[in-house]
């Protein structure tokens, strides 16, 4: 094994192992109440930089919302305004 495709392998290996713990991560915030500051269109980062789509009306872009973490799917979490 040439040492080229040992550390394809590994980088490989972390960023799955990565992945997968960003993820679990994410799905213990579902239930949470967090800081967001809304980017554009519904979306925007919490305090922890994860994405997160706020589904109600009259959030503004720049805003900084409380959000209810309500789910999580395809790799997005998803929340409410509280």
């Amino acid at each position: 094994v040439s040492q080229s495709r040992y550390v394809k392998e590994r980088a490989r290996i972390l960023r799955e192992t990565g992945a997968k713990e960003l993820e679990k991560f994410q799905k213990t915030q579902i239930g949470k109440v967090v800081n967001v500051i809304v980017e554009k269109d519904n979306k925007g980062k919490s305090e922890n930089f994860l994405d997160i789509k706020i589904d109600s009306d009259g959030v503004a872009t720049k805003e900084i919302a409380q959000v209810k973490i309500t789910d999580f799917r395809d790799n997005i979490l998803l929340g409410v305004k509280v």
